[in-house]
């Protein structure tokens, strides 16, 4: 408005030099207006692309006996998902947006059946399990399809009585399916990931034979605790007592997950529970129970 107003005084006044000095005066005049009535906008990069971890048709599938770190093979992936943030705007500050990504795919590890996935690593770290929805199939013959697979891939068959989705099952494969796995902290890009796969032998073997173990050890405050305790360091950090694998179980939980998975015909678990020595002497030795610190802040 203020460029078409100074045009026409400048046009009277000057003439068309006067008219040309009146718009630009006037266009300058606008910008300043419009900036200041409309916050500035900052627009985070989108992604348009997205590469998976190396993937070949007719790769060899692994045989796991015993553990083993293996990589695997994507089998399947959903489209990633977009989520706008925007962050800022008030009192004429500008405003921010920014775009984080998810993505579910599957893992194929190697043939089954498996006992069990331990440890995961992202890029050669080990992975926060935390909070991340990873569902493990351990490739038995009778194993159903993952219901994320079979919800995304929805389609009736044909010729099939009841309309059955087309998901395959993949029989006889062990695989893991991730859903909605934030890629933000990778970079917006699917990590290199490997597993730690266990595995019996087929066959009897001592697996088959044991019913009764000892759980150690017994030494340690918190050790058989259910529940998660934190200790405290200083105002703001904490550090976990009974929590040392990236899957957020207690150190007793993730141990009797692994005796039941590995141990198929266990029926007792023996607890150690550790007292304490009070004189190397054995006639002045007091045994009682005891701990680290007297005065350890934990929650």
């Amino acid at each position: 408005m203020a460029q078409v107003i100074l045009g026409g005084v400048g046009g009277i006044v000057g003439g068309g030099v006067g008219r040309a000095i009146g718009a630009a005066l006037g266009g300058v005049i606008d910008r300043g207006v419009v900036n200041a009535l409309s916050p500035a906008r900052q627009v985070g990069p989108r992604l348009e692309t997205l590469k998976l971890q190396t993937t070949a048709e007719g790769t060899p599938m692994a045989c796991v006996f015993g553990r083993a770190r293996v990589t695997g093979q994507v089998i399947w992936a959903a489209r990633f998902l977009e989520r706008r943030n925007q962050s800022g705007g008030g009192k004429g500050g500008p405003r921010t947006v920014d775009y984080a990504y998810s993505l579910s795919f599957a893992v194929a590890l190697c043939e089954g059946p498996i006992d069990g996935v331990g440890r995961v690593w992202a890029d050669g770290k080990p992975m926060d399990l935390t909070g991340v929805a990873m569902r493990v199939h351990r490739g038995t013959e009778e194993q159903t399809p993952d219901p994320l697979i079979e919800a995304v891939e929805a389609s009736p068959v044909a010729g099939s009585a009841g309309g059955s989705c087309g998901a395959p099952s993949y029989r006889g494969t062990a695989y893991v399916v991730f859903e909605d796995l934030p890629l933000g902290p990778y970079g917006d890009r699917v990590p290199q990931l490997s597993f730690e796969v266990f595995r019996r032998p087929d066959g009897d073997g001592l697996e088959e034979r044991l019913e009764g173990v000892c759980l150690i050890p017994g030494a340690g405050e918190f050790v058989l605790a259910t529940e998660a305790v934190m200790r405290r360091e200083g105002l703001t950090r904490t550090a976990a007592e009974n929590v040392h694998l990236g899957d957020g179980r207690t150190d007793l939980i993730a141990s009797l997950d692994q005796l039941e998975a590995q141990l198929p015909n266990l029926k007792r678990v023996s607890l150690v529970v550790g007292w304490f020595g009070t004189d190397l002497r054995a006639g002045h030795c007091e045994v009682r129970p005891g701990v680290e610190r007297r005065d350890k802040p934990t929650e």
